[in-house]
């Protein structure tokens, strides 16, 4: 009799970094079934050697940003964008958070990423990733040395989000994926110093199928058939993620890097052009209200 050996399947490995398979990492969905997103503590520490310290403090150590008037001409320096910017406010309303928008040069123009509450005029306060080194670094590494489903990505965009206190949140959304490049994942890097870390929660349908807090260093995957940017037509699991409110106001400050490979690019012409037009639009607006002319300068 002659028995023949059935071949092992060599485990399909999804998410591979520098060599190391971080499939252990896998969250469960509903039924117990893999989902597509993972959740890696110390991750910026010990697989991207890069300080988690050093990168909060560098973050913390960037100067609003600021708009103003030179030879005519409007310029915006700085990296943190408030919450009472005109261009930041959903509905007329502040986001309870602040934030930074980080580009790599590419010479095609400034990556855009369209999400709800968005406005063009944004794109003027979006910074080149070389203003902040860490930033730049951070997304060099994530772009040579991570796989993803044997494929590599191009992460040339970060928003940085910090979120100041216990009361600043995000309520349960997935990222819109018109700008994201198909079939990529969305990166999630959580900075903050001890007992400063909030709570995520990740929702399929109506189910929780993952809550916990995210530390410093720690890394969060969103993959494409959780965040939608998959292309394949079936098996989209459609997972919402959110930041709750803090449980103790001695909460503090908490930053966010989420990093995604854009395929959506935008001048920096028109980006200028997008912004005198809504200079124009709010003091006319301010002009009809109060009959006293503004300049825009004055309201940043």
């Amino acid at each position: 009799m002659i028995i023949i050996k059935k071949k092992r399947k060599k485990r399909k490995q999804t998410v591979v970094f520098d060599s190391i398979n971080l499939d252990a990492h896998q969250i469960k969905g509903i039924g117990g079934i893999p989902s597509d997103c993972f959740y890696i503590e110390k991750f910026a520490d010990t697989c991207l050697n890069i300080s988690s310290s050093q990168i909060l403090n560098s973050l913390n150590s960037l100067p609003n940003w600021k708009v103003s008037k030179e030879n005519g001409k409007y310029v915006g320096t700085g990296n943190w964008i408030l919450p009472s910017y005109p261009f930041m406010k959903y509905r007329g309303n502040e986001l309870n958070r602040f934030k930074c928008f980080f580009y790599q040069e590419n010479g095609k123009g400034v990556s855009k990423y369209y999400y709800t509450g968005w406005q063009k005029a944004s794109m003027f306060a979006y910074q080149s990733s070389l203003t902040c080194p860490e930033i730049d670094n951070l997304m060099k590494v994530l772009s040579e040395k991570m796989i993803w489903k044997k494929n590599k990505f191009r992460f040339n965009q970060s928003i940085v989000t910090k979120y100041r206190d216990w009361q600043d949140n995000i309520g349960a959304h997935q990222d819109k994926p018109i700008d994201i490049t198909p079939n990529s994942p969305i990166i999630i890097i959580t900075l903050c110093k001890p007992g400063n870390e909030r709570t995520m929660v990740l929702t399929q349908g109506e189910t929780i199928i993952w809550k916990g807090k995210l530390k410093n260093g720690s890394m969060l995957i969103l993959g494409d058939k959780a965040n939608g940017t998959y292309k394949g037509g079936k098996n989209k699991q459609e997972i919402k993620h959110e930041i709750l409110k803090g449980e103790d106001p001695n909460v503090g400050e908490r930053i966010s890097i989420v990093v995604r490979d854009i395929s959506s690019f935008v001048s920096k012409e028109n980006i200028y052009k997008d912004f005198v037009k809504h200079v124009k639009v709010i003091e006319n607006r301010i002009m009809q209200k109060t009959g006293k002319r503004v300049n825009y300068e004055n309201l940043i």
